[in-house]
Formats: structure tokens, C-alpha cells, sequence
């Protein structure tokens, strides 16, 4: 209930609607091997080793309106870094990739 508590109350309701024993196990079975949770903190923090530009492939970028957890425009700069790439910006708080997953998988398998 504390990590939740910290993503804003758009993101709070959606966990209230689908309880926090959902959000738990979702999050319990993400830190079961710490080690992928860890590299995502640090691609983040550290160089990639190549810039956005040199995608070339395919891109979809995903952010929620109001994400109270990554900073304001990233996702739109991402976006616009990446040639081609698409940036889908759905309502409410954080990216919670499970609330789209009919979308994204249309999107991958389209």
C-alpha cells in the first residue's frame, strides 16, 4: 500500500477498483529475481550505448496523461527522437501496461 500510495490519485483508484492484493502479487512476482528490476533502474541511469535516433525499427512509445512517476514531456521527446516512432498517450496516471494490453498486443501483432 505505500508504493501505491505514491502514484497519484488516478493510479490509487485504478488500484482501489482492482485491489492492492492484485498490485502486490504483480509486484511481488516482478522483484522474485530482483535482477531485472534492478537493470531497468539502470538503463535508466546510465548510457544506452546508442542514441534514440539509431532505432530502426518499428517503435511504439506508451505513457499515461498524468504520470506522477516519470518526469512531464519524456515520453513525447522519446517519441520524437525515435524516426517513425508512435507515441500513445492514454488517460490517467502511470503507464499501467496491463489496462491496455488488448491494445499493445493488436499493436505488436498487427
Amino acid at each position: 500500500r505505500l508504493a501505491a500510495a505514491g502514484l497519484g490519485p488516478v493510479d490509487g483508484q485504478v488500484l482501489r477498483d482492482e485491489g492492492y492484493a492484485v498490485f502486490a502479487a504483480m509486484s511481488a512476482e516482478a522483484f522474485r529475481q530482483p535482477e531485472g528490476v534492478v537493470e531497468d533502474y539502470r538503463a535508466w541511469a546510465r548510457p544506452w550505448g546508442f542514441g534514440p535516433e539509431q532505432i530502426t525499427v518499428a517503435t511504439d512509445v506508451w505513457a499515461g496523461e498524468n504520470d506522477q512517476l516519470v518526469k512531464v514531456g519524456w515520453e513525447s521527446e522519446l517519441a520524437r527522437r525515435i524516426p517513425g516512432a508512435t507515441l500513445h498517450v492514454r488517460p490517467g496516471g502511470h503507464f499501467l501496461a496491463h489496462l491496455h494490453y488488448p491494445e499493445i498486443f493488436e499493436r505488436l501483432t498487427g
